[in-house]
């Protein structure tokens, strides 16, 4: 069994290293490759839009993304989201798991067009929403798989770039087609 746990810290730091030398375009390219498989969650568009009162399509989301459209504003609604949240307030109210991991995917894939370092963290939520699935599912052996997938096709994704190989937005995430995130309530 794959052990998320003995390769998370070296995987990340050299990961680290290689997002480090990525282009804009390739920056934008990389978020777009991570945000799809976010907005596979459910109701993930919908949490997006609610949280900063957008109006977005999973397509449109990408598209600005992929085109670096927008992503001023949206960081402006994204520090502005942080800055208003009271989590001692009375009538806070705390977000499930899987809606903390759209709105970190959210927030890493713009933060990652224009910082390397967000790219990192936004690698690193897809590997956690699958460790998630791992722990809190009877099907702790199909997360298990998936997850050391993730970690394949993320170095190869990378990798190919970065060798100025051909990919598309599906490489290396091809076995995301039929995976079913549902809620876990």
């Amino acid at each position: 069994m794959f052990d998320i746990v003995k390769q998370i810290d070296n995987y990340l730091n050299a990961l680290k290293v290689d997002l480090s030398e990525l282009s804009q375009k390739d920056r934008c390219f990389f978020s777009v490759w991570c945000m799809r498989i976010v907005l596979k969650l459910p109701n993930a568009i919908t949490i997006i839009n609610n949280t900063y009162k957008l109006n977005l399509t999973d397509e449109g989301l990408l598209e600005h993304i992929l085109s670096a459209k927008n992503i001023g504003h949206y960081e402006l609604l994204i520090k502005k989201s942080l800055d208003e949240m009271e989590e001692y307030a009375d009538d806070f109210v705390e977000m499930e798991q899987l809606d903390i991991f759209v709105l970190a995917g959210f927030e890493q894939c713009i933060k990652g067009v224009n910082n390397s370092d967000d790219l990192v963290y936004a690698a690193e939520n897809l590997i956690n929403i699958l460790d998630f699935y791992e722990q809190f599912t009877d099907e702790q052996e199909y997360w298990n798989n998936l997850l050391e997938q993730e970690f394949i096709g993320q170095k190869k994704f990378v990798d190919d770039i970065l060798k100025g190989k051909p990919v598309n937005i599906d490489s290396y995430h091809e076995f995301y087609e039929n995976v079913n995130f549902e809620s876990l309530s």
